[in-house]
Formats: structure tokens, C-alpha cells, sequence
């Protein structure tokens, strides 16, 4: 979501994945080392917190929406059709099965995974008229689709009051800086 966080250009945006942070990435944990605050979802606000805490630096948590475009996309789908699920984290997954249960939103069967595993996603893949995907997962998703399988990357996006309280906590980290 850095890309949607509309701030000073002159602020350099370091993306980590709550992955590297699981799997101890020494280089990446390096570059949060090195900033000067973290911002991450409500919904991963607590375990960012765990990982990062013994660092001296503000660990910021922001409501995250799903994005306009995306939930177009997903309306759009035929209800008959059957669609996947394919993220890298039980908590995307449910997170997109939150949204479309919020929105009423039903298809003839859904089908998820979180593997990684080529085979695995292929397969699921192939079961499908449409595929909802995390970020991580687009590019190997599309290699497997098939001619006329919708792929749609379920993008979210940082709500407007969380942009505004963000900019904010920037502005107070700085004056604290000088």
C-alpha cells in the first residue's frame, strides 16, 4: 500500500513484507534499522510491534480499504462463475472473503490457497473463471492462467483519515527531530 500513501515526494518509502520479518531477513530488517518510522496495517499492527519493538522508533498502524477499482473489478465477475483465492497469508484471504461477504458478493464456488507451491496454485488456477489475487502472487498466477481467466490483483489502500493522521505523526517526527 506505499504507493497509495500520498506523501511528500522527498520521503523515501522502504516496502517490507511481513514476510521478510517472519523469516529474519537480515537485510531487509537492516533497511527498517535505518528509518525513521513504520507504518504497517491495523491487521498486522501487533505482530509488526513483536518483531520491531526493541527498536526506538514509532511503529504506526493505519485502517487499510479495499480499493474502488479492485471491488469494480470483483463486481463485475458473473455470480455462476468460479472463482479463486490464491494469497501468501491466511489473513489476505480472509481479509478478501470479509470484503466480498460484506458486499453481498457470491460465486458458484470458491476456491483458495496460500501455497507457494507451483503445482498447487496451477491447479487451482486451472479450476477457475476468475482468480483474486494478492500482490505477491500476480505474476506467477498469470503464468498458469488460462486464455479468459480473469486475474484481478485485490489492491488495498490506505483510508483517508489514516493518510491525514499519518501526515501528521511525519510532521511531529520531524519537529521532534530538529
Amino acid at each position: 500500500f506505499t504507493d497509495h500513501l500520498e506523501l511528500d515526494p522527498h520521503i523515501r518509502r522502504i516496502p517490507i513484507l511481513l514476510e521478510d520479518l517472519r523469516n529474519h531477513d537480515d537485510e531487509k530488517i537492516q533497511k527498517v534499522v535505518d528509518c525513521d518510522i513504520v507504518v504497517t496495517s491495523f491487521y498486522h499492527l501487533r505482530e509488526v510491534q513483536e518483531y520491531l519493538g526493541y527498536l526506538d522508533m514509532p511503529i504506526i498502524g493505519i485502517n487499510i480499504e479495499p480499493d474502488v477499482a479492485t471491488l469494480v473489478k470483483v463486481a463485475r465477475i458473473p455470480q455462476d462463475h468460479k472463482v479463486g483465492i490464491i494469497t501468501t497469508s491466511i489473513q489476505f484471504a480472509r481479509e478478501i472473503r470479509e470484503v466480498l461477504e460484506k458486499l453481498n458478493i457470491t460465486f458458484s464456488e470458491i476456491f483458495e490457497t496460500t501455497s507457494t507451491n507451483a503445482n498447487t496454485v496451477k491447479q487451482l488456477v486451472r479450476k477457475c473463471d476468475a482468480v483474486l489475487v494478492s500482490p505477491k502472487q500476480k505474476n506467477a498466477v498469470k503464468d498458469y492462467a488460462m486464455d479468459g481467466t480473469g486475474v484481478i490483483e485485490f489492491v488495498f489502500t490506505p483510508d483517508r483519515t489514516s493518510i491525514n493522521n499519518l501526515k501528521l505523526g511525519i510532521i511531529e517526527l520531524k519537529k521532534n527531530l530538529m
